[in-house]
């Protein structure tokens, strides 16, 4: 059996996730147990919570039906400066103030990570004296990239002194869409430290960003500083945005060799972002006026459109419902469709399936009879 499909089997097994949650409790039973601590902290800039939600269609997305609006998640934009003798966890990302825990200090407001093993026992390996904690959940992954990791420049760059190292994380670090984005100049010269996975960072003085997820005018000012808003945005293009082998987590269609043919038919042409530079990506996309994916990070890529007229066709499995790409694409203006994949069984974010074929052929032709004169297929 190929090590990969291997892989995939033991992400589903039916009981591991059950064990997962078990196991998780039991641990933060005892991470209560831990000494904790207050220190200062100054709030520099809070947004109201806002339901991003509050703008889909609730006939067309039955998960938004199914929540009352009290229910649905909403997140607080803040930039917190903690003060004291503080060290970075290397794992939860959590503070730590003279060997205590400070619960809450995490970037995501309301939740919490589990720290290192044993991260209460020790000291700061390195002390930059200040610093701005920009790691988080998923930070290697290139939609929170977009979504959590510029916003959070976006606030800091209004509140901290232009010089204070920004630390990042070293799996960040090594993506190629970081490296590319660093040598474009995205960065305005801000100055990073990338954290290894057993270092701890001291500090006296620590910012903490934790941004809300962008509306349109946040989605736009993205693509302005990554230069889409500048790309030539014609003749449009037809994309298939594929899962390739390199996705982490591994979901994958099993009969998207099927489904391509079909698109093909179409002249749609096959693309698989993570075998493309940034700029490519950022080209590409500029360009795409009806666009058919597997639910993935790729889709973020929409974001290079810019608000001009596009056709979002997203595959999601029955186990997965996510609103996430139907939160971008209804912000920035584009038609955006759920189609159902099937067979999906394990796991929800390792689970593959296959495409409805038909019920995707239906939705691209709707696509293409709205389309605007003028749209070409790809060469």
């Amino acid at each position: 059996m190929p090590l990969g499909r291997l892989r995939e089997r033991i992400a589903n097994y039916p009981g591991r996730r059950a064990l997962n949650r078990t196991l998780k409790t039991f641990r933060r039973s005892m991470l209560d147990l831990l000494p904790s601590s207050v220190p200062p902290t100054t709030v520099l800039e809070a947004e109201a919570p806002w339901d991003r939600w509050a703008g889909l269609d609730a006939a067309a997305y039955p998960d938004v039906a199914a929540r009352a609006p009290g229910d649905r998640p909403t997140r607080a934009a803040l930039l917190r400066l903690f003060e004291g003798d503080l060290a970075l966890d290397p794992y939860g990302t959590d503070l730590f103030d003279r060997r205590r825990i400070v619960w809450g200090s995490y970037d995501r407001v309301g939740r919490e990570r589990e720290p290192l093993a044993g991260s209460f026992l020790r000291g700061a390996d390195v002390d930059l004296g200040s610093f701005v904690n920009m790691r988080g959940a998923f930070e290697d992954n290139y939609f929170h990239f977009l979504y959590d990791f510029i916003p959070k420049l976006f606030l800091i760059e209004a509140h901290v002194p232009k010089g204070v190292p920004l630390v990042i994380g070293e799996a960040l670090a090594r993506q190629p869409y970081f490296r590319d984005a660093a040598q474009a100049g995205t960065f305005d010269g801000h100055v990073f430290f990338v954290q290894s996975k057993t270092m701890r960072v001291g500090g006296r003085r620590v910012w903490v960003p934790s941004p809300v997820e962008p509306r349109r005018g946040d989605l736009m000012r993205i693509a302005e500083r990554f230069g889409a808003t500048r790309c030539d945005a014609g003749p449009g293009l037809r994309l298939y945005v594929a899962r390739g082998p390199k996705a982490n987590n591994r979901r994958r269609l099993t009969n998207e060799a099927e489904l391509f043919g079909r698109l093909g038919e179409h002249r749609f042409a096959f693309f698989d972002p993570q075998e493309h530079d940034l700029a490519t990506q950022i080209a590409t996309f500029a360009r795409a006026e009806i666009v058919v994916s597997p639910h993935g990070a790729g889709l973020t890529n929409l974001i290079w459109r810019g608000g001009r007229p596009c056709s979002v066709v997203e595959l999601v499995n029955r186990s997965m419902h996510t609103l996430d790409m139907a939160h971008l694409s209804v912000s920035l203006g584009y038609a955006h469709t759920l189609v159902e994949n099937v067979g999906d069984k394990g796991q929800p974010l390792r689970s593959s399936a296959a495409a409805d074929i038909p019920a995707v052929m239906a939705a691209v032709e709707a696509a293409l009879a709205r389309r605007p004169a003028g749209v070409e297929a790809a060469a």
